[in-house]
Protein backbone atom coordinates (compact mmCIF):
# COMPACT_ATOMS: atom_id res chain seq x y z
CA UNK A 1 0.00 0.00 0.00
CA UNK A 2 1.05 3.59 -0.67
CA UNK A 3 -0.43 6.50 1.29
CA UNK A 4 -0.12 10.26 1.74
CA UNK A 5 -1.19 12.16 4.82
CA UNK A 6 -1.18 15.47 6.64
CA UNK A 7 0.08 15.61 10.22
CA UNK A 8 -0.41 18.53 12.63
CA UNK A 9 1.12 18.68 16.09
CA UNK A 10 1.04 21.67 18.40
CA UNK A 11 1.18 22.99 21.94
CA UNK A 12 0.90 26.48 23.36
CA UNK A 13 4.50 26.64 24.61
CA UNK A 14 6.94 25.10 22.13
CA UNK A 15 5.82 24.99 18.50
CA UNK A 16 3.18 24.30 15.88
CA UNK A 17 4.30 21.68 13.38
CA UNK A 18 2.56 20.75 10.13
CA UNK A 19 4.00 18.32 7.61
CA UNK A 20 3.10 15.95 4.83
CA UNK A 21 3.84 12.29 5.52
CA UNK A 22 4.30 9.65 2.85
CA UNK A 23 4.06 5.90 3.28
CA UNK A 24 6.80 4.70 0.94
CA UNK A 25 5.68 1.09 1.23
CA UNK A 26 3.34 -0.89 3.47
CA UNK A 27 3.31 -4.67 3.66
CA UNK A 28 0.73 -6.59 5.65
CA UNK A 29 -1.38 -9.66 6.21
CA UNK A 30 -4.98 -10.12 7.29
CA UNK A 31 -7.08 -13.21 7.79
CA UNK A 32 -10.21 -14.66 9.37
CA UNK A 33 -11.13 -17.81 11.22
CA UNK A 34 -14.79 -18.81 10.94
CA UNK A 35 -16.21 -21.00 13.68
CA UNK A 36 -18.20 -23.95 12.29
CA UNK A 37 -21.99 -23.77 12.54
CA UNK A 38 -21.84 -20.25 13.94
CA UNK A 39 -22.18 -16.61 12.96
CA UNK A 40 -19.04 -15.78 14.91
CA UNK A 41 -15.49 -15.42 13.59
CA UNK A 42 -12.13 -13.87 14.48
CA UNK A 43 -10.32 -11.36 12.29
CA UNK A 44 -6.63 -10.54 12.60
CA UNK A 45 -4.17 -8.39 10.71
CA UNK A 46 -0.76 -6.75 10.89
CA UNK A 47 1.08 -4.24 8.70
CA UNK A 48 4.52 -2.61 8.56
CA UNK A 49 5.03 0.84 6.99
CA UNK A 50 8.16 2.70 5.95
CA UNK A 51 7.54 6.47 6.26
CA UNK A 52 9.03 9.64 4.90
CA UNK A 53 8.35 13.33 5.60
CA UNK A 54 8.07 15.21 2.31
CA UNK A 55 7.70 18.78 3.59
CA UNK A 56 7.44 20.58 6.91
CA UNK A 57 7.12 24.07 8.37
CA UNK A 58 9.63 23.14 11.10
CA UNK A 59 13.35 22.66 10.63
CA UNK A 60 15.00 21.13 7.60
CA UNK A 61 16.62 17.92 6.51
CA UNK A 62 15.32 14.37 6.40
CA UNK A 63 13.72 12.52 9.29
CA UNK A 64 14.71 8.94 10.02
CA UNK A 65 11.34 7.40 10.93
CA UNK A 66 11.26 3.99 12.59
CA UNK A 67 9.04 1.40 10.92
CA UNK A 68 5.40 1.92 11.90
CA UNK A 69 3.48 -1.17 13.02
CA UNK A 70 -0.31 -1.57 13.09
CA UNK A 71 -2.14 -4.70 14.17
CA UNK A 72 -5.64 -5.77 15.21
CA UNK A 73 -7.63 -8.67 16.60
CA UNK A 74 -11.41 -8.49 16.30
CA UNK A 75 -14.28 -10.67 17.29
CA UNK A 76 -16.87 -10.66 14.50
CA UNK A 77 -20.58 -11.38 14.52
CA UNK A 78 -22.40 -11.76 11.22
CA UNK A 79 -26.09 -10.92 11.11
CA UNK A 80 -28.45 -13.76 10.21
CA UNK A 81 -28.86 -12.51 6.66
CA UNK A 82 -25.01 -12.56 6.44
CA UNK A 83 -25.06 -9.01 5.04
CA UNK A 84 -23.67 -7.08 8.00
CA UNK A 85 -20.80 -7.93 10.34
CA UNK A 86 -20.31 -6.27 13.74
CA UNK A 87 -16.73 -5.94 15.00
CA UNK A 88 -15.28 -5.59 18.50
CA UNK A 89 -11.71 -5.94 19.71
CA UNK A 90 -8.35 -4.21 20.05
CA UNK A 91 -5.93 -2.34 17.81
CA UNK A 92 -2.20 -1.97 18.42
CA UNK A 93 -0.09 0.83 17.00
CA UNK A 94 3.65 1.51 17.23
CA UNK A 95 4.36 4.92 15.73
CA UNK A 96 6.45 8.08 16.09
CA UNK A 97 5.62 11.73 16.67
CA UNK A 98 7.56 14.93 17.36
CA UNK A 99 8.85 15.59 20.86
CA UNK A 100 8.11 19.30 20.61
CA UNK A 101 9.83 20.40 23.82
CA UNK A 102 13.08 18.59 22.94
CA UNK A 103 12.87 19.76 19.32
CA UNK A 104 12.54 23.32 20.56
CA UNK A 105 15.43 22.92 23.01
CA UNK A 106 17.80 21.31 20.52
CA UNK A 107 16.80 23.33 17.46
CA UNK A 108 16.22 20.19 15.37
CA UNK A 109 13.55 17.55 14.88
CA UNK A 110 13.47 15.03 17.72
CA UNK A 111 11.10 12.05 17.55
CA UNK A 112 9.35 10.18 20.34
CA UNK A 113 8.27 6.54 20.04
CA UNK A 114 4.68 5.70 20.94
CA UNK A 115 2.96 2.39 21.64
CA UNK A 116 -0.83 2.50 21.86
CA UNK A 117 -3.56 -0.07 22.41
CA UNK A 118 -7.11 0.88 21.41
CA UNK A 119 -10.51 -0.60 22.11
CA UNK A 120 -12.38 -0.82 18.81
CA UNK A 121 -15.96 -1.15 17.61
CA UNK A 122 -16.95 -1.35 13.96
CA UNK A 123 -19.27 -2.52 11.24
CA UNK A 124 -18.60 -4.15 7.88
CA UNK A 125 -20.84 -4.83 4.90
CA UNK A 126 -20.64 -5.77 1.23
CA UNK A 127 -22.54 -3.36 -0.99
CA UNK A 128 -23.77 -4.54 -4.37
CA UNK A 129 -23.62 -2.44 -7.53
CA UNK A 130 -25.17 -4.01 -10.62
CA UNK A 131 -23.09 -7.17 -11.21
CA UNK A 132 -20.33 -6.34 -8.75
CA UNK A 133 -19.89 -5.64 -5.03
CA UNK A 134 -17.60 -3.62 -2.80
CA UNK A 135 -16.63 -4.61 0.73
CA UNK A 136 -16.72 -1.74 3.24
CA UNK A 137 -15.54 -1.55 6.86
CA UNK A 138 -15.81 1.35 9.34
CA UNK A 139 -14.14 1.26 12.76
CA UNK A 140 -13.89 3.67 15.68
CA UNK A 141 -11.14 3.21 18.26
CA UNK A 142 -10.46 4.77 21.69
CA UNK A 143 -7.09 4.57 23.46
CA UNK A 144 -6.93 2.14 26.39
CA UNK A 145 -3.18 1.96 27.06
CA UNK A 146 -0.49 4.36 25.87
CA UNK A 147 3.28 4.53 26.41
CA UNK A 148 5.68 7.10 24.97
CA UNK A 149 9.48 7.28 25.12
CA UNK A 150 9.13 10.92 26.26
CA UNK A 151 6.87 9.93 29.16
CA UNK A 152 4.05 12.09 27.72
CA UNK A 153 1.50 9.40 26.97
CA UNK A 154 -1.18 10.12 24.35
CA UNK A 155 -4.93 9.56 24.64
CA UNK A 156 -7.68 10.04 22.09
CA UNK A 157 -9.32 8.20 19.23
CA UNK A 158 -8.99 7.20 15.60
CA UNK A 159 -11.38 6.10 12.87
CA UNK A 160 -10.71 4.03 9.75
CA UNK A 161 -12.84 3.58 6.63
CA UNK A 162 -11.72 0.71 4.41
CA UNK A 163 -13.07 -0.49 1.06
CA UNK A 164 -11.96 -3.24 -1.28
CA UNK A 165 -13.00 -4.58 -4.65
CA UNK A 166 -12.27 -8.16 -5.64
CA UNK A 167 -10.93 -8.23 -9.20
CA UNK A 168 -10.75 -12.01 -9.58
CA UNK A 169 -10.32 -15.09 -7.39
CA UNK A 170 -6.69 -14.18 -6.58
CA UNK A 171 -6.47 -10.39 -6.53
CA UNK A 172 -8.20 -7.34 -5.01
CA UNK A 173 -7.64 -3.60 -4.79
CA UNK A 174 -8.39 -1.44 -1.76
CA UNK A 175 -8.38 2.03 -0.26
CA UNK A 176 -8.17 3.17 3.35
CA UNK A 177 -8.94 6.53 4.97
CA UNK A 178 -7.72 7.22 8.52
CA UNK A 179 -8.35 10.10 10.89
CA UNK A 180 -6.57 10.21 14.25
CA UNK A 181 -6.81 12.76 17.06
CA UNK A 182 -4.58 12.34 20.11
CA UNK A 183 -3.49 14.64 22.90
CA UNK A 184 -1.00 14.86 25.74
CA UNK A 185 1.17 17.96 26.40
CA UNK A 186 0.66 18.54 22.66
CA UNK A 187 -2.21 17.84 20.27
CA UNK A 188 -1.64 15.43 17.38
CA UNK A 189 -3.90 15.13 14.34
CA UNK A 190 -3.27 12.68 11.49
CA UNK A 191 -5.21 12.37 8.21
CA UNK A 192 -4.19 9.65 5.74
CA UNK A 193 -5.49 8.26 2.47
CA UNK A 194 -3.95 5.10 1.06
CA UNK A 195 -4.32 2.79 -1.94
CA UNK A 196 -3.04 -0.69 -2.53
CA UNK A 197 -3.66 -4.22 -3.73
CA UNK A 198 -3.81 -7.62 -2.10
CA UNK A 199 -3.42 -11.28 -3.00
CA UNK A 200 -5.92 -13.88 -1.79
CA UNK A 201 -4.69 -17.27 -0.62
Amino acid sequence: MFFMGDVKQSNSVDADVAFTQKGVITLGWQGNYYFPISNHSIGMGISFSELDMTKSNYGSGSVDYPTEVNAYTYGEYRSKDQGTTFLYGVDYEKSSSFDLSESNNQGKIVLEDNSLIYGTLGIARSIGFSKTSIFTKLTLSKTLISKSSSGKNYSGYKTNFYINKKMNKDFYIFSNFRYQNLSTSSDLQVIRLGFGFGVLF
